[in-house]
């Protein structure tokens, strides 16, 4: 039986992290996997991917989505990371500023340019989870209730998932889970990025921004908060993103 780690890589979750433990344990084993023309990726795309690579022990990707694919003689097995949305949209925030996407737009000014359409905060966790696919990211819907239950019905399948502000925690919990499959992969606390500068905390990002900003923030990823409450709630952590 073929054993192959699928990293689904949720912008901005931690996942610089985790493809560095899957480089360091697997060398040329392991694909970064997001196809230059942007475009997003079912689970029979990824399947396709897989069986490429005959030799491959793990792949990571942005663009890939569920459902996890199934292949014949192989067990693919998926690992995500969920983050409070409110922190994301912060570290997006900065992302885009020191790569020169919006090097002199503000913090507000960015929270009211992408609240609209399929953006990297605005509910994109469950969009993802969900393997939501808009033809038109530009005028892709909002999520509902059954994107919802479909993201939260696939984070509840996973033996473990992480949660970024859990992370020493989520590496304890993947390798109770795979090490015995993955005795290469070394799962300890690393960390390639760090939070947004002086937007770590959720009180922070509500001064930073006001409060119609920050309650327009919370409104677009209304679906986002909840998942991250389930998340939690699995965990037996319960706390509200937004409070």
């Amino acid at each position: 039986m073929r054993h192959v780690l699928l990293h689904y890589h949720i912008f901005k979750n931690a996942g610089s992290s985790v493809d560095a433990l899957l480089r360091e344990a697997f060398g040329e084993r392991h694909l970064s996997y997001d196809p230059k023309d942007r475009q997003l990726v079912d689970g029979e795309g990824l399947r396709a991917a897989i069986l490429a690579r005959p030799d491959l022990r793990s792949l990571s990707t942005h663009q890939g989505r569920p459902p996890v694919p199934e292949i014949p003689g192989a067990k693919v097995y998926p690992v995500v990371f969920v983050r409070d949305p409110i922190l994301r949209a912060a570290s997006a925030y900065q992302f885009h500023r020191d790569a020169g996407v919006h090097p002199a737009v503000s913090f507000p000014e960015y929270v009211r340019l992408r609240l609209h359409g399929y953006t990297a905060i605005h509910d994109f966790q469950t969009a993802f989870l969900s393997g939501f696919q808009p033809a038109d990211r530009a005028a892709a819907r909002p999520m509902g209730e059954a994107d919802y239950a479909a993201a939260t019905g696939f984070l509840r399948a996973l033996p473990a998932f992480g949660i970024v502000e859990r992370f020493d925690d989520a590496m304890r919990d993947l390798a109770a889970w795979l090490g015995p499959v993955f005795p290469e992969i070394a799962w300890r606390p690393i960390h390639t990025n760090r939070g947004a500068d002086g937007l770590a905390t959720v009180e922070a990002i509500r001064d930073a921004l006001g409060a119609r900003a920050f309650a327009d923030l919370c409104a677009a990823n209304v679906y986002d908060a909840r998942l991250y409450e389930e998340a939690l709630r699995v965990k037996e952590e319960p706390r509200r993103a937004c409070d």
